[in-house]
This record gives C-alpha cells, sequence and structure tokens, in this order.
C-alpha cells in the first residue's frame, strides 16, 4: 500500500516555510499517521456505500450517524449516500453556506442583450445580525428561481420583447439590491404589461425590500400577493412573509423579543406546511420551521430531525442543522439528550453512556465497546452472532481481555482479511492483533506498522489539501526566497514520502517495548535480524542506554556492534559510568526507549537545536512524550493495554516491572546525568587535560534555540550546572571558556556568566 500524501495549503506552507527560511529551523515536522483519529477510512465514497471499518467514539458526528445506520442495517438509498457526501464535503472543507451569484442566472440572463447585462455582479450583500453574525438575505435559491422565471418568460414573449425587457430590468435591480442591501425604487408595473409580468414585478418590489432590510414592509407586501389568486407567487408568499419575520427577529437584540418574535416566524412557517395548496413551497418552510425550533425547542427540534434521518426522507440541510445541534448537548446531562434513538446513541456511545439493554446491533456495538470485561461476555456472544466485522472485532477484543486467546486469534483473522483494504481500520486491528502473539518473537514480527498518511504537525485534522503551489502563495515571498521555497517544498514532498514507505512503532509497541519489555529481551530483539534495519538499530541504542543506567555491563557490551560511535573503544576496554557518558555525548539521538513514529528524525549522532537530545525525566508519566517532534490528536489505543503483555512469562513481566521503576525511581534527565558523570570525572582528576573540552562539551549538547520549551528537571547536585560552574571558575583560561563566552547571553547557563 502506498501512505497518501498530505499537501498543506498554501497559506499553512507559506507561514511554516517563512519561519523555516528566516530561522533555518524546522516548524513543521512531518507525522506519520496509523490510524486516523477523527474520521474513518478514506475515500468516503466507500465508507458511504458501507464500508465503515471501525466507529469509535472520538468520531466526528456525521460519521457516527451514518454508521448507526449501517451497524442497523438500514444502508443508504443512492440518493441518501448523494446527500451525506455533499454534507460531508461541505463540512471537511469548512465550506459554510454562504450564498453566491448563482452561474445558472449568469447564463440566462446573457440569453437577453438589451438592456445590457451588470459588467459586474457583486455578491450578496453581508447583513448583520444578533450576537455578532452576519449572513446573505439573499440566497441562492433566488438567482435559481430567477434563471428559471427568465426561461419561462423568454419562451412566452421572446428575448427582444418589451416585457422581457421590463422583466430583467426590474430583476438586475433586485440583485442590486441584493448586492448591496441598499434600497432601490422599483416602479409598478404599468397597466398596459400584461397581469403575470405584472405579478412578477409585485414579487420583485416585495424581494427588493426585503433585501434591503425593510422586514415589516415587505411581510405586507408579501401578504398582499398571498391575498392574490391570479399571482403566480401565491404559493411561494407565505413562506416569504416567514422570512421576513425571521430575519426581523434575528435583527433584535434584546433576548425576550427575541424569542416572541421567532416564535412569530415559526407560527407562519406551520401554518404554510398546514396548507396542502403551498406544498410547493414546503421543503424551504419546512427548512426554516427547524431553524425557529433550533431557538424556542431545540430537543423537540433535534429529536424530529434525527427521526427523519432514518426514514430516509431527510435534506442535506436537516443534516447540517442536526450535526450543528448536537454540539450543544456537550455538557448536558443524559436526562436533557433528545430522545430520538440515533441522538441517543451518538450521545451515549460518545460520552461513555452506560447501556444495559441493548435494543439493535448498533446499541449492542456501542454497548460492548463500553461495556467492562466482566459484563461484556453475553454481549460478545450476541456480536458474534451478528457477524459484521466491527462487532467481531469486539467479540475478539473482550475475549483478548478475559484469557479466551484461541477464540479471539480465530477471529481476528477474519476480521483482518475483511478489512484488508481499510488501512487505517486494519491497523488498529493489527494492535489487538500483535497483542495476542505467543511469543515476543512473534509480537516483534507484528509490531512494526505501516504508515497510512503522511502528514505533518500542523495538519491535526488528517486531511489531505487539494490546494498545491499557487501564484498567490508564491507572491507571500519575496523574489529572492521564491527558488528556495519550491525547493523546500519538494524536499518535504519527498521526504515525507520516503519515511511513510518505512514501518514504524505505533503507540501500541512503544507501550509494550518500553514498559512491559524486559532487558533482556530487548537486547534479544537488537541482535536480532527480526525487524527492519533502522528499527532493529534504534533498538540496539535504547538497550544500550537502558543497560547502562541499570549497571548491566554484560548487555551493554553485547550490544556494542549494533551502536555505532567513536567513545565505543573506550567503553569497551574499560566498561564504566563515565565511558558509557562520553559514548551517550556522541549520540544525542540515544534514549532508554523508543520512540513514536518518525521520532527524533535525525541521524543519532547529530545535535538537535529543537532540544530533543537523550531523554527527559522518566519520572513524570509522559516521560517519554516530552521529546516527541510534533504534536496531535491523541494517541491512544482503543482499550487498555493488556499489563503485562499476554506473551510475557511471569518471569520476564517481574523483570521488566523491577527495571521500569529503577528508570522511572531515578527521576534523572539525560543531560543531566552525563554532565553528572563527566563532572564526577573531572573532580576526580582536575588536572586531566581534557577536562575543559568534555565540560564544554556537555554544555554544548544542552543548547537549544530560543523556541525550544523543555520539561523542567528535578534539581540536581552535579550535571549541566555543575558543568557550567566549573567550566567558569576552574577553566577560565581555556580556550573552551572562550568558547562558550562566544554565545549570544541567554544562551549561556546563569552559573556561567
Amino acid at each position: 500500500m502506498v501512505p497518501r500524501i498530505v499537501r498543506p495549503s498554501p497559506c499553512t506552507l507559506a507561514l511554516v516555510l517563512a519561519l523555516s527560511l528566516s530561522s533555518g529551523t524546522k516548524h513543521n515536522f512531518p507525522r506519520p499517521v496509523f490510524v486516523y483519529t477523527l474520521h474513518p477510512d478514506v475515500p468516503m465514497e466507500r465508507f458511504a456505500a458501507g464500508q465503515i471499518g471501525l466507529p469509535e467514539p472520538r468520531h466526528a458526528r456525521i460519521y457516527l450517524f451514518a454508521a448507526y445506520r449501517f451497524l442497523d442495517g438500514n444502508p443508504f438509498t443512492a440518493a441518501e449516500r448523494a446527500r451525506w457526501l455533499n454534507v460531508w464535503k461541505s463540512r471537511a472543507n469548512r465550506d459554510w453556506p454562504e450564498t453566491k451569484v448563482n452561474q445558472t442566472w449568469r447564463r440566462a440572463r446573457a440569453t437577453v442583450p438589451h438592456p445590457l447585462p451588470p459588467t459586474a455582479t457583486a455578491g450578496p450583500a453581508q447583513v448583520p445580525f444578533r450576537d455578532y453574525i452576519t449572513t446573505s438575505v439573499c440566497s441562492d435559491d433566488a438567482f435559481t428561481t430567477a434563471a428559471n422565471t427568465l426561461a419561462g418568460r423568454v419562451r412566452r414573449y421572446g428575448a427582444a420583447s418589451a416585457e422581457v425587457k421590463f422583466w430583467v430590468t426590474g430583476q438586475d435591480a433586485v440583485f442590486a439590491v441584493c448586492a448591496s442591501a441598499a434600497p432601490q425604487q422599483l416602479a409598478v408595473a404599468p397597466a398596459s404589461m400584461p397581469a403575470l409580468i405584472r405579478a412578477d414585478r409585485d414579487y420583485q418590489i416585495a424581494a427588493a425590500t426585503l433585501y434591503a432590510q425593510h422586514f415589516d414592509e415587505a411581510a405586507a407586501l408579501f401578504r398582499r400577493i398571498a391575498q392574490d389568486p391570479a399571482s403566480p407567487w401565491r404559493a411561494w408568499a407565505p413562506y416569504q412573509t416567514g422570512r421576513a419575520l425571521l430575519y426581523k427577529a434575528r435583527q433584535t437584540q434584546d433576548d425576550k423579543t427575541y424569542i416572541t418574535a421567532v416564535a412569530a416566524a415559526e407560527a407562519q412557517f406551520r401554518s404554510v406546511l398546514a396548507t396542502p395548496a403551498l406544498r410547493v413551497s414546503h421543503t424551504a418552510a419546512g427548512y426554516l420551521l427547524l431553524r425557529c425550533m433550533m431557538i424556542t425547542n431545540r430537543r423537540a427540534a433535534v429529536e424530529r430531525i434525527g427521526s427523519r434521518l432514518l426514514r430516509g426522507n431527510w435534506q442535506e440541510t436537516d443534516l447540517s442543522l442536526y450535526l450543528n445541534a448536537l454540539d450543544e448537548y456537550g455538557e448536558a446531562l443524559p436526562s436533557q439528550w433528545p430522545r430520538d434513538a440515533v441522538s441517543q446513541w451518538i450521545l451515549s456511545f460518545q460520552r461513555g453512556q452506560a447501556i444495559r439493554q441493548p435494543r439493535s446491533p448498533a446499541w449492542l456495538y456501542a454497548a460492548l465497546w463500553l461495556a467492562k470485561p466482566a459484563e461484556a461476555t453475553a454481549l460478545a456472544g450476541a456480536a458474534i452472532e451478528n457477524g459484521a466485522a466491527p462487532l467481531r472485532y469486539l467479540a475478539a477484543r473482550h475475549f483478548a481481555r478475559t484469557g479466551r486467546l484461541p477464540e479471539a486469534r480465530q477471529l481476528m483473522a477474519t476480521v483482518l482479511e475483511e478489512w484488508k483494504d481499510l488501512p487505517s481500520a486494519r491497523n488498529r486491528a493489527l494492535q489487538l492483533h500483535s497483542l495476542l502473539a505467543e511469543s515476543w518473537d512473534q509480537y516483534l514480527e507484528r509490531a512494526p506498522r505501516a504508515v497510512i498518511f503522511a502528514s505533518s504537525e500542523m495538519n491535526a485534522d488528517e486531511w489531505e489539501s487539494e490546494s498545491e503551489l499557487s501564484a498567490r502563495t508564491l507572491s507571500m515571498f519575496d523574489p529572492p526566497n521564491l527558488r528556495p521555497y519550491r525547493q523546500q517544498y519538494i524536499d518535504s514532498v519527498e521526504y515525507a514520502r520516503k519515511r511513510a514507505a518505512e514501518r514504524h512503532w505505533d503507540e501500541t509497541a512503544v507501550t509494550v517495548l518500553n514498559e512491559h519489555a524486559s532487558l533482556r529481551v530487548l537486547a534479544r530483539a537488537a541482535l536480532s535480524d527480526t525487524l527492519p534495519a533502522a528499527l532493529r538499530d534504534e533498538l540496539a541504542r535504547a538497550a544500550f542506554t537502558r543497560a547502562v543506567l541499570l549497571n548491566r555491563w554484560d548487555v551493554a557490551k553485547s550490544l556494542a556492534a549494533r551502536v555505532n560511535s567513536p567513545a565505543m573503544p573506550r567503553f569497551l576496554e574499560k566498561p564504566s559510568e563515565f565511558a558509557a557518558a562520553l559514548v551517550l555525548l556522541s549520540l544525542p539521538g540515544a534514549r532508554p526507549g523508543i520512540r513514536f513514529g518518525y521520532g527524533r528524525d535525525l541521524p543519532p549522532a547529530q545535535h538537535d537545536a529543537d532540544g530533543r537530545n537523550s531523554w527527559f525525566s522518566l519520572k513524570h508519566d509522559a516521560g517519554f512524550e516530552f521529546d516527541l517532534p510534533y504534536i496531535g490528536p491523541g494517541r491512544q489505543p482503543d482499550f487498555t493495554l493488556p499489563a503485562p503483555p499476554l506473551f510475557a512469562s511471569p518471569e520476564e513481566a517481574r523483570e521488566a516491572a523491577q527495571e521500569w521503576q529503577i528508570l522511572r525511581r531515578s527521576g534523572e534527565m539525560g543531560l543531566n546525568w552525563i554532565a553528572a558523570k563527566i563532572v564526577d570525572a573531572v573532580n576526580a582528576n582536575p588536572r586531566r587535560p581534557d577536562a575543559p573540552e568534555l565540560l564544554y562539551r556537555v554544555i554544548v549538547a544542552s543548547r537549544t534555540g530560543w523556541w525550544s520549551s523543555l520539561p523542567t528537571d528535578i534539581p540536581h547536585q552535579h550535571g549541566l550546572d555543575e558543568a557550567a560552574r566549573l567550566l567558569s571558575s576552574r577553566y577560565r583560561s581555556s580556550k573552551w571558556f572562550r568558547e562558550m563566552s562566544k554565545w549570544e547571553t541567554w544562551q549561556i547557563p546563569a552559573s556561567a556568566r
């Protein structure tokens, strides 16, 4: 499988590269994605067709709505699938439904050359409403309706007729008001015009009045049209009356008056829906009725839409309204939740609300996801009977938790086969599959994970932008920067492609190997050929560092050939903490554990100005998290990992736990440990000729850019501060102190200034 490569949007890319080019520093690290955290597998066309993978509580609600339908055996029709995809594209692209000048109208208007169409048609004016919201009063439907009406009048009267010329003059004026919100005086049609054109002009005048924000006057004009039995706009006028009432309400600042005014608009829309003769406007009126109910009775509105979403007769606007409304229930008590089935399921699943009696497959899925092991046996049996892959996965997870390993392994084999074309769901399943290994060797074969998406630190949403380099982006840079900008962009894409083609450690492997593998297990794995070379070498450095911290010199020496350092011969000649400190000083990338994903993303011997050198205090719960080269959504497995791993023998588990506790109790940062050993050696022999250089080298290793934010380490008697103090006091005349004096003031340790 070839991983997808993210292309940042031009604005993001411009900002990142401007910083990079100006400071020579990397600010947007490549980031591997093994499992999508906020959405299911792409492309979404496949998801909307029923390949839902593994729905998770943290997935956005637009996906959980679809998952509910599919889990319950109620798949989308072709029409529903198209509507769902349209809403998804709008939300994924942050394309809020704002009105645009309709191209259909422009084409229709071009069929009437006299009078000439306006040379430039501006977009709809944005009108301010309460709560600092601005929006347009005229919608896309206005342009579409105008285009259809013009086509009908041209067929009836001819494009060059006086009637059509009169009509387009009026419509041009209406859209001019739409673009400016400034009133224009439209004359009433003369009696010589046909009745149809006179009715059209009355409707144009009412619409222009609405767009000019004269809402009371517009409502009166639309009511008059509604009473005219000869007007072709009679069926739409009551709906437009409701719009005028609603827009007036939205400009009201007093809350009590606002609710009353919205209720009046709601009553108008209910009246429209209750009148069969107005059926042509029922869909539009139903949408605005729901908008009103979101203010007057939100829960009833959500329940109304939720029920409709299960029947198939919903519109795109229904789903958009529904998803926005569910956001309001983030902190609400369950007793305040909407009572329709899909809302209850989504909120229960996301909020971790216990489900005692699942009443359908979707509820069974949520109940099994959330259930504690002791409560899930009967649910797991029902899941297997159902047979859907997501339910079989959860049954396997339960069996793994409760020690029924053969059954779990058998189920996982079938799930992996079914999810072979869903890389995110498959990687999630492979995490569990790896934990079901029967030995450490088998686990290490399964642990390396394929990257499914080559992303970056700033692309936390895990989407691939369609944007490419553009003239607008390039214009943000001065000409001297254009060439390096282009090259850095090309290099970053190619580098991401190269790294993503390799296998890396995911979050499960990091936890298992760092916290639950003994030194013996790590060393054996580092010396075998089971792992890819890059992962094997990283594991060798981790095992060597851990062996040094645990004073296991035999293990450290056995790993020497896999740990490339110019200081290694001295260590092999006479192993000691000081000799080991020199090895670790030469390898800023060495640490007593493996890193998630791309890790430090530099050669192990290269100093990192971003501060990701050696390791930070393991006393912190997140000791291995501080030096990640990127940020992003939480990377947690979907269940608590077995501790110790199922394949670890009792002896291995005890040994690993004891070693981990020793490392945690030390609470020492790597560079402090290295510096302390060097300081001890210098104090033991102050006349040694390399003393000033050693002190300088360890201080240099702690240098970082001003942008680095490192965790505060515990106070330590020896270490970096002591090294700086010795160099500035005992060896002040040395060239190494003079070298340090060239640094900027903020780069010099306080004790050495």
